[in-house]
């Protein structure tokens, strides 16, 4: 999997390297409605001041993308960042320190709602981020109130910033974004084809990549153009 390695340095010059999905980028997301969201991220990660956004939508709708999206453009504005998905299980001890770093994207909140340890880690580190006069975004499935956290002070701290919601995308969209992508990819689909495949594969972001990148493999190892009768063939549709 091609990944970009974001390096984040603390003061004592230790680097820890994540990766970040190369494509998810601001200019590879189709907002549609979701456009303010990429302006409200962008202008927190600008201001000079501590900033915290809290991001949720149904699973597949690009919430994951926008945070990586989020540090890709940070890095280019030369401020250090870090993609942080908890859903992978990771221990609360990465959290240590992370108040000196221009950025945080905390993903998958879900992932550890009712983890005392972890609600309390998310808790403090929300506190040095603030008198650090850094960044923090949160993602999650639920808004703040409907996130499940037992914490109470967690949960109030969720609530004091901005939060908005990533909408899923309308049919037309859909199609917009799934041509969107195959172009970023080198692929030609025409709005037939786009139109054929979002309506057989479950309506996701995610879902709806994986499938493209299914077929661009497929394209280019066959040697055939992208046409409905060899979506067909390769969907086993």
């Amino acid at each position: 999997m091609d990944a970009l390695m974001v390096d984040i340095v603390t003061e004592n010059q230790l680097p820890l390297c994540l990766q970040l999905k190369d494509d998810c980028t601001f200019e590879s997301f189709y907002a549609g409605s979701n456009a303010h969201i990429i302006n409200i991220i962008k202008r927190a990660i600008l201001s000079p001041h501590d900033e915290f956004i809290y991001i949720w939508g149904r699973k597949g709708v690009g919430c994951s993308h926008l945070l990586q999206a989020a540090c890709h453009f940070a890095t280019l504005h030369q401020r250090a960042s870090l993609y942080l998905p908890l859903k992978q299980q990771l221990n609360t001890n990465i959290l240590q320190d992370l108040e000196r770093t221009d950025l945080v994207c905390l993903d998958d909140l879900d992932a550890i709602a009712g983890d005392k340890l972890w609600e309390e880690a998310i808790f403090y580190l929300y506190n040095r981020i603030k008198t650090s006069q850094k960044k923090l975004i949160i993602a999650a499935q639920q808004p703040p109130k409907g996130a499940h956290i037992q914490l109470m002070d967690l949960r109030s701290r969720l609530e004091w910033g901005i939060a908005v919601q990533v909408h899923a995308l309308e049919d037309n969209d859909l199609v917009c974004a799934l041509q969107l992508r195959a172009k970023k990819r080198g692929m030609q689909i025409n709005q037939e084809v786009a139109e054929f495949i979002i309506n057989r594969v479950t309506r996701s972001m995610s879902s709806l990549y994986l499938t493209l990148e299914q077929l661009d493999v497929a394209s280019l190892t066959l040697q055939r153009k992208i046409t409905i009768p060899f979506v067909k063939k390769i969907l086993k549709l």
